[in-house]
């Protein structure tokens, strides 16, 4: 039988399958899971929206069955079925999240790796530019911000920037192997 609500779920899991670089935010996708159907308005509703495979023709009388049979169904079996319903949404929302949130760290370890390959390489303002792209991604990471402070102090020569992404550093983490050295070089640029 297709109904409204199982052509709905059909649709999150199409956005499982969409690749998580197109989905710029968790946001985004917030309109597909907002259920506020009432069992009444499923029952009185005369619109049944059909999804339709190329390759598979739909029968007049298979829509008219299934109208037929939505209008059939009980107050109780409507619940008991937009119930199911969210509780399918809440686990697709939950693998959508841990599948954006997997995907944001990945986009923001490439933009850290491209930027120590592009400093090592010498391409310093590219390598600033991945460094501030990860940075935009996961703005809490240590190791970003410490590879940007010493880009910034020892190949662009900019202190207050590099002094900017030290703090930074030394904020997020205090107990870090290299805080003492961090330290010493935030306090050698402000000194001069």
């Amino acid at each position: 039988m297709i109904r409204k609500i199982n052509i709905f779920i059909s649709c999150l899991f199409l956005c499982v399958g969409v690749n998580a670089d197109e989905i710029d935010d968790m946001m985004c996708l917030e309109s597909l899971f907002n259920l506020d159907i009432e069992p009444a308005e499923v029952a009185s509703n005369t619109v049944v929206d059909v999804v339709i495979d190329e390759k598979e023709d739909v029968k007049p009388e298979v829509v008219a069955a299934t109208v037929a049979s939505t209008a059939e169904l009980s107050r109780d079996e409507l619940e008991l079925e937009l119930a199911v319903s969210r509780q399918e949404v809440m686990r697709l929302r939950d693998i959508v999240q841990r599948i954006l949130v997997a995907n944001r760290r990945e986009r923001a370890e490439m933009q850290y790796n491209l930027g120590c390959v592009l400093r090592h390489g010498g391409y310093n303002i590219k390598a600033e530019e991945a460094f501030l792209a990860a940075i935009k991604i996961n703005p809490d990471d240590p190791a970003i911000h410490y590879n940007l402070g010493i880009l910034y102090d020892e190949d662009l020569n900019m202190p207050k920037k590099a002094i900017k992404h030290y703090k930074r550093f030394l904020e997020l983490s205090p107990d870090d192997k290299d805080a003492g050295k961090v330290y010493e070089w935030m306090m050698a640029l402000q000194s001069k």
